[in-house]
């Protein structure tokens, strides 16, 4: 690409995730511990994961010590510099105009999925799928480098199965035609037997000398065909929750027509012949989503969940694509139109939800830094948090330690137990004290019998509007 279409590019990039910027300082999910965690418990925990070449922990280490926007710039840029890679894979390996390239990589780039790419336990998914492409764009350029690569991706270990993509999309790029011989494809394999064996090789080492010990023991480990077949329903079921309001889609629509004006290559440079086999479809959506449904998990819109939605990003262009050769040519441009701004939409709607939950996080912690007194003994902080964010939720048993690390990073202690409000029979029963701990940033908390039970109660007092409350209550 020239640097004219790749400054549109990064424009388009931006209208679609500038918002992700604004969010630098926020700390939702999985980025509360990681931030929050003393390094020795950082660094125990991630050896217990005993993965394969360990730079992840040398990463987050090396993250730790940024100032926040310095890390969020770096992960929005890994990602704009992997797209740039996925247009030269999609130009190569199909046999399709620049002009489609160019728009598949802007699917690439704003369709909602993963939506929490950007916060900072996200960035090694980022370089494990910027390796993964990396491997795949070498894999007819130099075949070490792309084993390699495709090596360090398999640490994000769903795209052991999405590896298959790479691999049929290279047989019809060597064959020339879309007819499938399993003859052909099994010689192909034979004669790519390296490429064939590799994550195999992988999973080996990782199943027999490199399995998770402690926190992390038979972690993704236990698949269920019940998962498989739930997880196609609950996954259809996830896109009736996101509740775009009627300002979103005017937005969205808005946006799209600019770009589509002024950005954008005319339309009608997109009719394309159907030279995309389905198998190659096919291929990539269940490579994206198998790895997760068969642990259990659904890639959703909400929550720490959409991370699951990652790879998603790589297949759905490529589905989107195949769709359009069945459209006639007035019908692909209303689909483009259509896809671009729901995409925005949707993506506006889910960074202002963040931003909103970031806002009250906000306030939150400075009500607490106002009362540092009264929050530095050994308290049981009830959580009566009456404002729910339909796309940023927490896991019911995680809670504590979400909470416990806000409370950490304020008062730099982790005497603070905090629970919500139906936990409380759990406490004074002992159900919780297991997690009386480091990992759940609770080392220092004790049982007592002069605990001091504080009700803390957040209350809406009008659209981002907060209030919150406290009071000492007794058992």
């Amino acid at each position: 690409m020239k640097i004219k279409e790749i400054f549109k590019l990064f424009l388009i990039y931006f209208i679609a995730h500038g918002l992700s910027l604004g969010l630098a300082y926020a700390q939702f999910y999985d980025d509360i511990l990681f931030l929050n965690w003393d390094n020795n418990v950082l660094i125990s925990l991630e050896k217990q994961k005993n993965q394969i070449l360990d730079h992840q922990l040398y990463l987050i280490l090396f993250l730790k010590s940024l100032k926040p926007e310095i890390f969020v710039l770096l992960s929005f840029f890994l990602f704009f510099f992997s797209a740039l890679v996925f247009n030269k894979i999609v130009n190569t390996f199909y046999l399709i105009k620049k002009e489609t390239g160019y728009l598949l990589t802007v699917f690439y780039l704003i369709l909602p999925f993963g939506l929490i790419k950007f916060s900072f336990i996200i960035i090694y998914y980022l370089l494990c799928m910027f390796f993964f492409l990396l491997g795949w764009y070498f894999i007819i350029r130099s075949r070490l480098l792309s084993l390699f690569f495709f090596f360090l991706s398999f640490n994000m270990q769903s795209l052991l199965v999405l590896y298959s993509l790479p691999i049929i999309s290279y047989f019809y790029h060597k064959k020339k035609n879309q007819l499938f011989s399993v003859k052909e494809f099994f010689f192909f394999l034979i004669r790519k037997i390296d490429l064939l064996i590799l994550p195999f090789i992988f999973f080996f080492i990782k199943f027999f000398f490199y399995k998770g010990t402690g926190h992390y023991e038979n972690y993704n480990t236990i698949y269920e065909i019940r998962s498989l077949i739930l997880g196609p329903i609950l996954q259809f079921l996830d896109l009736f929750r996101n509740n775009l309001s009627i300002g979103f889609l005017i937005l969205g629509f808005l946006s799209a027509y600019l770009i589509l004006k002024y950005i954008l290559t005319p339309l009608g440079s997109y009719k394309n012949k159907n030279n995309l086999n389905i198998l190659i479809v096919i291929t990539g959506i269940i490579g994206s989503l198998f790895p997760y449904w068969v642990v259990g998990h659904v890639p959703s819109f909400v929550s720490y969940t959409s991370r699951h939605q990652l790879l998603l990003l790589i297949s759905m262009p490529l589905f989107i694509f195949f769709l359009f050769n069945s459209l006639k040519n007035k019908n692909i441009k209303i689909s483009i139109t259509l896809i671009i701004a729901l995409s925005l939409s949707i993506n506006f709607k889910i960074y202002s939800d963040y931003y909103i939950e970031y806002l009250k996080q906000k306030k939150f912690i400075t009500y607490i830094g106002n009362n540092k007194d009264l929050f530095s003994n050994n308290n049981v902080i009830i959580m009566n948090d009456k404002i729910k964010n339909a796309t940023v939720t927490y896991p019911n048993n995680n809670n504590s330690a979400y909470n416990n690390g806000i409370f950490k990073s304020i008062l730099n202690n982790e005497k603070n137990f905090v629970i919500n409000i139906n936990e409380v029979n759990d406490y004074i029963n002992g159900k919780l004290d297991y997690k009386f701990n480091s990992i759940n940033l609770a080392s220092q908390h004790k049982r007592q019998n002069n605990n001091n039970f504080i009700l803390f109660t957040i209350e809406s007092d009008g659209y981002l509007k907060y209030n919150f409350s406290h009071k000492f209550i007794f058992f």
